[in-house]
């Protein structure tokens, strides 16, 4: 016989989609209904309800409910039976006509006469504790009339994530009027979802959300029993293909849930449209009860870790570097290095990962197993309730996986909600809950792991494979998963997601620049191969060339776009999968262009200097009449074309996506450059003459002819002063020899060939009688430098809306 114990009251909380609507209070015993009627005690006007849907009774300490309703509730996932009463003894979600109302009861809090502890639980990847009773944070309110929520230690509320500043926001009572001020932090204070700008007025029931936690101040910390509902979603791409048919689907809070299907099931197209990467063409994703939309995203990103199949971590870094970057470009920016520290220590060890031994290990001295998991720490610096893998155990070999989904249990276990693509059997013995997908985008089930095949009515999980392999059949599959459901309606088309930055674009850009400094001081080999360029092809020009003439000049435009294109056209493409993850959460496409140009200047900047050096040095000193005059002017020039071929090598870094692309594109834009440049052969028709205009080899070529020019005029260098014609370069001469040496006439003339100082512009192929062939283009030094400015802007254009089209939110 069960002893009946006291009721001493409870909570009970009433949710749409994990949103909190309203906290009631039940502090006497008997009979409460819920439903659309308005006999009902709680009386909620939802079309989802009927009239009457459930009954909670309190009698003689004991809890039970009893549905009534049309479209059913359940409990758990396990439907009640409609008139039977069940008996709750615990914190019980109970979801009514598939989840379009959720209720909440707090039973452990009241029953018994003992408080429980209200607090979210704290797991090693730093999730809050915070407000335990917000009865004392109201009454607190009153009594000092600010309240102070942050991270730091002698806060009023202390919120410990690093996603929260040090002083993050202030609760102020005012005469009965309460509000509430982000104290201009980095990632945000949400009242309701929405993201608020300095003080505004709240209600003691609306939802406050500071990091991961949500709160309300009338009833405390917000429980969410769902960290994902997608509600009708499908997935259409272009010229009419269906990568995902409709399906609703429910993820519970703190669940291992297994994405499973067969090649080309929809598996990963799945996975991105709930975390919202690749957004769903219909329905609604809510996640931890808020709206996936533009509206919420910036909070929701926060709360959202992914890993996609490729590392999203830099090979050339360090462990500790790769993930102390990632913190200073994520995390609240007032973060020190010594919380980043304890920080980064607290992750590696929820990894099962050694800080001690792996920190200063480079990443691409990791294994396979190892280099997946520091990946998942990168997105664990955040807390994200929510991480979401694709394919992780894929590359990795069996030992490596037992461990590795070891280590995903455990996160789990500490508070994680986990969603992870895979193909493999052996994966399902560490999972709660399997989803599973057919060809054609179909979806077959949704379910305790241990049931997947019972349901399937199959021995194994390799025939569910061979099952599911046809449309047909998952078709029928998918219909007899959803026998019975409510059809969803009025669900909202969703938009592509705006990735809304919230962090200070200079702290970004500096540590994207930091960052990317790192990774090329440290990638030695290809540094010292950089900075070996400008050496051989200094030197050959010397071998070749014994005086300074008008190729040397040409070959100096040349490698400028060389040195540009070659140092930049890998360095988008090869992180593709960093920019996208990155993009995702906050990052911006200016700071990341620029980051790179900055330093790939500053390569080029050595590498120019290296080469103008060793071509200055040598034809200085070997030829009194023409040398290569104004060594700085030489070097700053050379420095802004090689900078325009940078932003020309990016370009063709992000048009592409992969390296070997990229590489078979290099030649076909460098040729141009050397065919148009005016060398090979002559401008002699307009299209030419415009073809070449679109060239930086061109302007290069003509750039060096003006510096040339002028540096020998202003050091008095001159072919034939009178006329004012300025050595610039050496070139063949021809000259008729018409009598022998002793003054005889010669039987036959014959032409003599000598090098003579001549005007290094007059060698240039673009004129005619010493104009241009378009006579609108002025011809100094200013308009080459414009023309390499604009060409550099158009490159600069191009690479940002390559990357914006290359956005996963946008695909």
């Amino acid at each position: 016989m069960t002893e009946s114990k006291s009721f001493d009251g409870l909570d009970l909380h009433i949710m749409n989609e994990g949103r909190l609507l309203q906290v009631y209070s039940i502090v006497k015993e008997g009979e409460y209904t819920l439903g659309r009627s308005e006999t009902c005690t709680f009386r909620i006007n939802n079309p989802s309800l009927s009239r009457s849907h459930i009954a909670l009774n309190f009698s003689s300490g004991q809890i039970s409910v009893r549905d009534s309703s049309t479209y059913g509730s359940e409990i758990g996932g396990k439907s009640l039976t409609s008139g039977l009463q069940y008996k709750i003894e615990k914190n019980t979600y109970i979801d009514l006509s598939e989840g379009a109302i959720t209720l909440f009861l707090d039973v452990e809090k009241y029953v018994h006469g003992t408080q429980s502890d209200n607090r979210t639980s704290n797991y090693s990847s730093g999730v809050e504790q915070a407000i335990t009773e917000v009865n004392d944070v109201i009454a607190e309110l009153r009594s000092k009339r600010e309240l102070l929520i942050g991270r730091l230690s002698d806060a009023d509320i202390v919120l410990s994530s690093l996603q929260v500043s040090r002083r993050h926001a202030m609760l102020r009572l005012e005469g009965e009027s309460i509000s509430i001020e982000d104290l201009d932090t980095t990632n945000g204070t949400f009242v309701n979802g929405q993201l608020i700008s300095g003080k505004v007025s709240i209600k003691p029931s609306d939802q406050i959300t500071i990091g991961a936690v949500s709160f309300v101040l009338e009833a405390g910390i917000v429980n969410q029993q769902y960290a994902i509902v997608a509600k009708n979603i499908e997935k259409v791409y272009p010229k009419g293909f269906v990568g995902l048919q409709k399906m609703t689907i429910k993820v519970p809070k703190n669940e291992f849930v297994a994405l499973m299907g067969p090649s080309g099931c929809g598996k990963s197209t799945l996975l991105k449209c709930l975390n919202g990467a690749n957004p769903a063409t219909a329905g609604e994703i809510y996640i931890l009860g808020l709206q996936l939309n533009n509206e919420n995203f910036q909070k929701l990103k926060r709360n959202i870790g992914y890993v996609p199949q490729d590392d999203i971590v830099h090979r050339e870094l360090s462990v500790e570097k790769t993930l102390y970057f990632a913190a200073k470009l994520r995390i609240s920016g007032d973060v020190t290095d010594a919380e980043i520290d304890e920080k980064i220590t607290s992750v590696l060890k929820s990894l099962n990962l050694d800080p001690a031994t792996i920190r200063g290990t480079k990443v691409a001295d990791l294994s396979g197993g190892q280099r997946k998991r520091i990946s998942i720490a990168v997105e664990l610096l955040n807390d994200p309730a929510i991480l979401f893998l694709d394919e992780p155990t894929s590359p990795l070999d069996p030992e490596t996986i037992e461990d590795f989904l070891h280590c995903i249990r455990g996160l789990v276990r500490q508070g994680q909600t986990v969603i992870m693509v895979t193909h493999k059997p052996s994966d399902l013995d560490y999972v709660d809950k399997v989803i599973f997908l057919s060809k054609g985008g179909y979806h077959t089930y949704f379910g305790d792991k241990d049931g997947v095949l019972t349901y399937f009515e199959r021995s194994d999980i390799i025939k569910i494979y061979s099952l599911m392999k046809d449309d047909a059949v998952g078709k029928e599959w998918s219909a007899r998963l959803n026998e019975g459901r409510q059809a969803v309606t009025d669900t909202q088309t969703p938009v592509p997601l705006n990735s809304q930055k919230n962090s200070s674009r200079f702290s970004q850009f500096y540590w994207l620049s930091m960052r990317y400094l790192h990774i090329k001081w440290n990638d030695l080999w290809n540094l010292i191969l950089l900075i070996a360029q400008p050496f051989i092809i200094a030197l050959l020009l010397i071998f070749i060339f014994k005086h300074l003439q008008f190729s040397v000049l040409f070959m100096m435009s040349i490698s400028s776009v060389w040195f540009g294109v070659s140092n930049a056209s890998k360095e988008i493409v090869s992180e593709l999968p960093i920019y996208e993850r990155e993009r995702m959460f906050n990052l911006s496409i200016t700071n990341y262009i620029f980051s790179k140009v900055v330093i790939l200047s500053l390569i080029a900047f050595i590498q120019v200097l290296i080469f103008v050096s060793i071509i200055h040095f040598n034809f200085s000193l070997s030829d009194a009449d023409v040398g290569l005059w104004r060594f700085w002017s030489h070097v700053g020039f050379m420095l802004c074309l090689s900078i325009s071929a940078t932003l020309l090598g990016l370009l063709l870094s992000a048009i592409f996506r992969s390296s070997e692309k990229v590489m078979t594109v290099v030649p076909i834009a460098l040729i141009p450059q050397i065919m148009l440049a005016g060398i090979i052969a002559k401008m002699d028709t307009e299209l030419k003459v415009f073809l070449s205009y679109l060239t930086l080899g061109r302007w290069g070529t003509e750039g060096f002819a003006f510096l040339q020019d002028s540096g020998a005029k202003s050091t008095g260098h001159w072919v034939d002063e009178e006329n004012t014609i300025p050595a610039g370069v050496m070139e063949f001469s021809p000259r008729l020899l018409a009598i022998d040496g002793h003054g005889d006439p010669l039987p036959t003339p014959e032409i003599e060939v000598t090098l003579q100082p001549q005007s290094a512009v007059d060698q240039l192929n673009f004129y005619i009688d010493g104009k241009h062939l378009w006579d609108a283009m002025p011809t100094n030094i200013y308009t080459v430098y414009a023309a390499i400015m604009l060409l550099g802007v158009i490159s600069f254009v191009g690479i940002y809306l390559s990357l914006k089209n290359k956005d996963s939110r946008f695909v």
